[in-house]
């Protein structure tokens, strides 16, 4: 489970959260476990019908995208209209994240606590802290981990007694094929593999009093258990944490990664060719293995053969993601009654995804097709562009007990996402190029969203007293009225005896 483990700097007390607005406890789950999945975490309840219960990530002070773009294989399964589908099976950009760069995870579910962030919090915060280096000699750690995969629970078979009973399953055709005591396993032929997985990391941290870094490496294979399926990544981190004089500071925190995903058709199916909606179509006595010249042999049951469907078709996802923050601060005021810090946070998110599906003009589920042979490609470009000033004052009296902290500022945000698939049907020759195909269709999705918000906050201490009372005002062009300003208030309170 995620836990909270450390409160931010500049919002000391406004995590705390009274029982009463308590929601239930998060939901953490990965769809489907197929490779290089991301996780879906739900921390409130549903709030939206058709929008999403994601919550907000905010990583190294900057929200990240954690958007998951179908690539295409609806144009196969047929899940839904269209060239892909929310039903793809898509993974979200979570995954792209290097697990081992995390230092801390916080979750923010209380509504005084996600107050902070407006609208955007609707669904809880989660806020991830990454590693970064300190003061002392140069420190070097790597880990390699190896493991092997494999299905745990496979559906099994049925093994008819007689050709009576096979027959009575299949229709008559049962008989042509039925052999007494001979037997496939289909679902073993395709997701019986048992691929080795591997993970190497390797870090580097140290520095001086002025001067600290943090860098990473990490590769990782993931072979998939279905025939043709597996995950590759690999990701660069460096932190750096620089200090100017007595009074200026600088922390850079970035990194850039790589995925491969095959996922294989594991999704809904509408068209009979995902393995296992196509495996109740496959009787144990059919034989739908390769044969010796390459071709596979044709299921009259069903609409695919998962053997050739497994070994032939392409269902390819590759991404390249950049995600860079720079924090500085600057402490105007340093006395012991008054203390004054300016602090400007600014980052950007990028990925660039490709999608490429394969459907080969030779596969059975394309011959029964009036135009046979499938291709699809899908780019998709993502930008978050980011930037919050913020002022924090405090007012500590002398040989007083009690102290009053104000902090105002404001958040900045642009979200670009934009996604152009074309798909190509009737291939000539075979050929996965889209201009191979004689007909064509494309679609398109292009979103911009811009959000600004304000907020100030007042905290009060006295002893072991804590009182916070605060406010976030923020707009977006994704309202009705985009001009419009909503507010949230919020106030908490905490006392320690």
């Amino acid at each position: 489970c995620l836990s909270a483990t450390r409160p931010l700097s500049s919002w000391p007390s406004a995590r705390s959260s009274s029982s009463r607005d308590r929601p239930p406890r998060p939901c953490i789950s990965a769809p489907r476990g197929a490779t290089g999945g991301g996780l879906q975490i739900q921390l409130r309840g549903t709030t939206s019908i058709i929008g999403t219960s994601e919550p907000l990530y905010v990583i190294d002070g900057i929200p990240a995208t954690n958007v998951a773009v179908p690539g295409g294989t609806n144009a196969i399964s047929g899940a839904s209209t269209g060239i892909s589908s929310n039903e793809d099976n898509a993974a979200n950009r979570l995954a792209d994240l290097n697990p081992n760069d995390i230092q801390t995870i916080e979750i923010l579910k209380g509504a005084a606590a996600s107050a902070i962030y407006g609208s955007q919090a609707s669904n809880g915060v989660v806020l991830i802290t990454t590693k970064r280096g300190q003061p002392g000699k140069t420190r070097f750690d790597v880990s390699q981990q190896v493991g092997v995969s494999e299905v745990s629970n496979l559906l099994g078979m049925r093994r008819f007694t007689n050709v009576d009973d096979a027959v009575a399953a299949y229709g008559a055709g049962a008989a042509d094929v039925f052999q007494p005591g001979v037997f496939y396993d289909h679902e073993k032929e395709i997701a019986g593999n048992k691929p080795l997985s591997a993970q190497t990391s390797l870090s580097l941290s140290g520095g001086t009093d002025n001067t600290r870094y943090f860098a990473s490496g990490l590769y990782e294979h993931d072979g998939g258990v279905v025939t043709n399926t597996g995950y590759d990544k690999q990701s660069l981190r460096l932190n750096l944490d620089q200090q100017l004089g007595t009074r200026v500071k600088f922390a850079l925190s970035s990194s850039v990664s790589h995925t491969r995903t095959r996922r294989g058709v594991t999704g809904n199916d509408n068209n009979g060719v995902g393995y296992w909606a196509a495996l109740p179509y496959e009787p144990t006595c059919l034989n739908l293995q390769q044969n010796a010249d390459g071709t596979f042999p044709i299921d009259p049951f069903g609409r695919s053969n998962t053997d050739a469907t497994a070994a032939l078709l392409k269902d390819q996802t590759g991404v390249y993601h950049f995600l860079g923050s720079v924090n500085g601060s600057w402490q105007v005021l340093d006395g012991d009654v008054n203390n004054l810090v300016i602090r400007v946070t600014g980052g950007a998110d990028n990925f660039n995804q490709l999608d490429e599906v394969f459907s080969s003009s030779v596969l059975q589920q394309e011959q029964a097709s009036a135009t046979p042979g499938t291709s699809v490609q899908a780019n998709t470009t993502g930008l978050n562009l980011y930037v919050s000033p913020t002022a924090v004052w405090t007012l500590s009296p002398q040989g007083r007990d009690f102290s009053f902290t104000t902090s105002v500022g404001s958040n900045r945000e642009s979200v670009q996402l934009n996604t152009v698939r074309v798909r190509a049907r009737n291939l000539v020759g075979d050929q996965q190029n889209i201009n191979r195909g004689t007909v064509l269709d494309a679609d398109e999705d292009r979103e911009r969203t811009e959000n600004l918000s304000l907020f100030g906050q007042e905290e009060f201490k006295l002893n072991d007293l804590y009182l916070v009372a605060g406010v976030t005002t923020d707009r977006s062009s994704a309202n009705s009225d985009p001009a419009k300003f909503f507010v949230y208030p919020k106030f908490s309170g905490s006392y320690r005896f």
